[in-house]
């Protein structure tokens, strides 16, 4: 009864959302992006045994990345992977660990039977938290194991609730595996027995990137050793706070970088004529125009590289729907500040008790912060040697996880 309520549901929001792609960009790509996948699938071959993987978007994918790595170094298995939105789907780094990238299919009866009579599917994973449950039903029909790594799970959750739908999903994974303690207790006490700690591949991620080799001569001519502040995925309130920051002359010489969430043509000319003259759009900047103190990012898949040019970063979501990626800047060892809304991220909780990451409310909050940063190097530098210690804690998890998922692949 819940899976035909369900799928009578999805059949409605599916239409509902076909309608709506002849208007709405996104799910105009979505769409397209379905379409094309499934001519893709006519043609496609992959010799040998493949694990499937699943990502809701960039983020997710981000996190998988340490995972999908310590798979191929195995020789074992092909990896295919799958996306829900665009922002993975088109701004997906390291494309050379799989074999293909497609769109998920509307998650309907039936969706993915030309997957699995095609390709020697051994086991499919997802990533956090987006679980559709036709692929789950298809999986379980023809026994291929399902997993579920970089889980967080807070009370009263509904994947918490027995006889809930979504509990009934979770019981069909072979095991799940958690960032955090609590979740893992949380499932446990729920009734779940595959649980396991492994920690957060989206900090072994973030670790790695930070350590990666990477120089723009032309970006360090522009810092010329001022105080940088980088405004990473900002969104209108935290880019309200950068203009004005950047309309006070208040603050002696800094820098500021804005990399809005969306970088669309219509942001970046308000952005451009709210920050005055001196600003310099990333695409534009020249030996001609290093002096100016405001760069917006006007290109997408810079972000986590230019942390590094960082003294201080701003993270946006944190008065949407959730703080943004702030492991990425705190990985650089720099402070890390943001909104309130971070409820939902484990790694907030663990980067506050650092030290590393602070909560502004406010603009008041954000300049007291911003004035002790840039007047106390001292405590900017204790930032940066607890970011070291509590970064070289975090390898691991993703062997970890990556050795279940053969485990189980390998048994089937």
């Amino acid at each position: 009864m819940r899976f035909f309520l369900y799928n009578i549901g999805f059949y409605f929001f599916n239409a509902t959302f076909w309608l709506l792609s002849f208007f709405h960009k996104k799910a105009g790509q979505i769409i397209d992006g379905r379409k094309k996948s499934l001519e893709e699938l006519k043609n496609i071959r992959i010799e040998g045994r493949v694990i499937w993987f699943h990502c809701a978007s960039l983020g997710e994918w981000e996190q998988t990345i340490p995972v999908v790595s310590q798979i191929k170094l195995s020789g074992d298995f092909k990896v295919m992977l799958s996306f829900y939105s665009p922002s993975g789907f088109n701004h997906a780094k390291r494309t050379d660990l799989v074999e293909w990238i497609f769109y998920l299919p509307a998650d309907l009866p039936g969706a993915y039977e030309e997957f699995f009579s095609r390709l020697d599917i051994r086991g499919i994973s997802f990533t956090k938290y987006d679980i559709w449950p036709n692929l789950v039903k298809s999986a379980r029909k023809r026994n291929i194991p399902l997993f579920l790594f970089g889980t967080e799970i807070r009370p009263g959750s509904k994947y918490l609730k027995k006889h809930s739908f979504f509990y009934k999903l979770l019981e069909n994974f072979s095991w799940i595996s958690c960032n955090v303690y609590q979740s893992t207790t949380l499932l446990k006490h729920a009734g779940f027995d595959e649980v396991y700690t492994d920690g957060s591949p989206k900090l072994e991620r973030a670790a790695d990137v930070a350590r990666l080799s990477y120089k723009d001569e032309l970006i360090e001519s522009w810092k010329n050793d001022k105080f940088v502040i980088l405004g990473g995925s900002v969104w209108s309130e935290e880019i309200s706070w950068l203009t004005e920051m950047a309309r006070s002359n208040d603050f002696g010489e800094i820098k500021i970088i804005i990399v809005p969430h969306e970088p669309t043509d219509e942001v970046i000319k308000t952005l451009s004529h709210d920050c005055g003259s001196n600003v310099v759009l990333f695409s534009q900047l020249d030996k001609n125009s290093i002096e100016k103190s405001i760069m917006i990012m006007d290109k997408v898949g810079y972000l986590s590289r230019l942390y590094r040019y960082a003294d201080l970063a701003l993270v946006g979501g944190g008065f949407g729907k959730g703080i943004h990626n702030i492991a990425e800047p705190a990985a650089y060892g720099i402070p890390v500040v943001s909104g309130p809304n971070n409820k939902a991220f484990s790694e907030a909780v663990q980067l506050e008790e650092e030290g590393i990451y602070l909560v502004a409310r406010n603009y008041n909050d954000w300049i007291i912060i911003v004035r002790e940063m840039v007047n106390n190097l001292q405590r900017r530098e204790l930032i940066r040697l607890k970011s070291q210690t509590f970064f070289g804690k975090q390898m691991g998890s993703s062997l970890r996880i990556a050795k279940r998922i053969l485990e189980y692949a390998d048994r089937t």
